[in-house]
Formats: structure tokens, sequence, C-alpha cells
């Protein structure tokens, strides 16, 4: 009885070591289960991220992103909107376009903390799986740490799979291949 007591301690201090621990930007399923007490959050996000690594796939020579906002009536306005119009006239697709093709939802915020992560897998996904010819719709404004800086836009440059990127900047109407 002596010895149980003696080995909750270090076990508890443990388990909050894991619990505590930081996910990194390169974190896996793995790293989601052993650090997420909320089972039913945890559960749906690892479905959703196997789902997102078995079954999204861009066109080749179709895939298109989007980052950033253009100049509204109303003040600044997102760019997907412009993305999708893009993606639909020229017969590719945006990254939310072949979630919905592929049939995964990811939650948002509120229905999952976890929805941040996913995006990203999605978009590294996307980006790890295009082929060929790429666009990428962005507004005048486009943040520094977007994800289209740092991790769409860095896995399209090193691939050897993606022959050309242009970005389309809606608010000077200008475009430009940087790849």
């Amino acid at each position: 009885m002596l010895t149980a007591k003696y080995l909750l301690v270090p076990f508890i201090f443990l388990i909050g070591l894991v619990v505590a621990a930081p996910i990194s930007d390169r974190s896996t399923e793995l790293d989601l289960l052993t650090r997420e007490p909320n089972l039913k959050q945890l559960g749906q996000a690892v479905t959703t991220a196997v789902k997102i690594k078995a079954k999204l796939k861009p066109p080749t020579n179709g895939a298109v992103f989007w980052s950033g906002q253009k100049k509204g009536a109303h003040g600044p306005e997102s760019v997907i909107h412009d993305a999708a119009k893009f993606a639909k006239d020229h017969g590719k697709q945006t990254l939310e376009q072949g979630l919905e093709k592929s049939k995964i939802r990811i939650p948002d915020r509120k229905e999952n903390p976890h929805s941040d992560k996913l995006w990203k897998v999605a978009s590294k996904t996307w980006a790890d799986r295009s082929k060929g010819e790429t666009h990428a719709i962005v507004g005048g404004t486009v943040r520094p740490n977007s994800i289209w800086n740092t991790v769409e836009k860095p896995k399209l440059m090193s691939s050897k799979k993606v022959t050309k990127i242009t970005e389309h900047n809606v608010d000077t109407k200008t475009s430009k291949v940087t790849k």
C-alpha cells in the first residue's frame, strides 16, 4: 500500500508533463492523442486528419491557393470568394473545394480547438500534393505569418513537382510568376 502512494506521485507528475507539453507545427495524430484531455474532440480531430491525408489531392495543374484581404466596399474583405471564382472559371480547385469534393469537413474553432491545426494539415497536404502549374489569389494585404507565406508557398517553391506559381493580386489586378 505504501509503495502505491510513492508510485502515484511520479505517475501524476509525468501525466502533467505530457498534457502541458506544447504541440509543434509538425505534430502528428499521435501528438494530438498524447496531449489532449478531451477525447471526443481529439477523436474528431484525429479522424479528420486521417481523412485529409488519405483523400485530399489537388488535380494536376489545378491547385489554387489564396491569402490576404482586398479593399472592400465596407472595409477589408477576404479574397476567399475571388479564389473560389477563379478556380471555378478555370477548371481548378481551392483547398476548400477539394475538401468539399472529398467530403471532408474541418470543424470550426468553437466545435474543436484543433481546428487551426487541421487547417494547417490540410494546407500542407494540398501544397505537398500539388503538381504542375499552381495559382495563388492574394489581396493587397497578406500577413507575413500567413499560412500562404509560412506553409504553402515554401512547400510549392521547394517542390520539384510544381513547375510554376502565379500570384494574382486582386487589389492591383496584376499577376506575377514567382517560380
